[in-house]
């Protein structure tokens, strides 16, 4: 039951630190009222109750050597963690390649990744444009609008996604080229 309760709440602090620094901040308070209590983490930290609620507010600066102290009390630490992990090595990341990428094998939809980028950015839901936002850096969207697979984007994605990560103006969306030297 330990264990569970633990992945728990390392759950909803990763989820709120990904969400932004305020919604971090105000889950890591809530967890540590509800297990310690304010003044045994001032006895514990050396800070005093007033400090910890200005730091823990939703506009609180706190230094890293207090986040660090406060996550240790839990039994937490900061990792640092690749980028490019967050989406293969989520479990959903198959199922995302199944559902957008719908004509391959979800392997290979995983290896040909612009492609299934540029699906889930074009037909993406809110939910799962949420979680690609979460799992898959700025950058690599980017050079997905930068060198796109002709006739994915349509003109309402492509110019959501080229205001969205800055990328303005927007050029003219990519148009299929008739094929020359076809055979006849």
């Amino acid at each position: 039951m330990k264990l569970q309760t633990l992945r728990t709440e390392q759950r909803g602090l990763d989820r709120a630190l990904h969400t932004g620094r305020e919604r971090f901040l105000l889950e890591l308070r809530g967890l540590l009222r509800r297990k310690m209590g304010f003044t045994d983490v001032a006895r514990d930290t050396g800070l005093n109750r007033e400090s910890l609620y200005r730091t823990l507010a939703k506009d609180g600066n706190p230094r890293f050597d207090t986040l660090a102290r406060l996550l240790a009390l839990l039994g937490y630490r900061f990792s640092v963690v690749p980028i490019g992990d967050r989406f293969s090595g989520d479990g959903r990341a198959a199922a995302m390649a199944a559902k957008y990428v719908w004509w391959q094998p979800p392997e290979r939809a995983l290896e040909d990744r612009r492609v299934l980028l540029a699906q889930m950015m074009t037909l993406g839901t809110v939910a799962d444009t949420r979680w690609l936002l979460a799992r898959v850096p700025e950058s690599e969207l980017r050079s997905v609008l930068l060198d796109p697979p002709i006739g994915v984007f349509n003109g309402r994605s492509w110019n959501f996604w080229h205001l969205r990560l800055g990328l303005i103006p927007t050029p003219p969306l990519p148009a299929r080229r008739p094929l020359r030297d076809a055979p006849q």
